[in-house]
């Protein structure tokens, strides 16, 4: 069986108001998979299911964000959208600026990893 990728390429672009100094963001999230190619903007991710877990990071110089209880669309539902995600597939983010990270199956399904 061939390995597939689902890639999903995430664009944010902040957009400052003029007046009041709030931000507002506009996304546009595409993903690839075995059946096609969508594009979701943010209408089209909030129909998806909400899903809800916890997250936090560590940067690249030990900076330590304490985790949060964060909500978002799951990385199955979202390869659902494109043909699914089995074992042996993996999954690719890849951000506007060109950084990409690859998760296996486990990883993108499960959780089993730490960011």
């Amino acid at each position: 069986m061939p390995r597939f990728l689902i890639t999903l390429t995430l664009v944010l672009v902040l957009l400052t108001a003029a007046c009041g100094g709030g931000t507002a963001v506009d996304l546009t999230l595409e993903v690839t998979g075995p059946s096609g190619t969508i594009t979701l903007d943010r209408g089209g991710l909030e129909d998806l299911p909400v899903t809800e877990g916890w997250g936090g990071f560590v940067s690249s110089t030990g900076e330590i964000t304490i985790p949060e209880k964060f909500q978002g669309v799951s990385l199955a539902d979202l390869a659902a959208e494109v043909g699914g995600i089995e074992e042996g597939m993996g999954l690719t983010v890849v951000a506007e600026d060109g950084y990409a990270m690859t998760l296996s199956y486990e990883q993108a399904i499960n959780g089993a990893f730490i960011a």
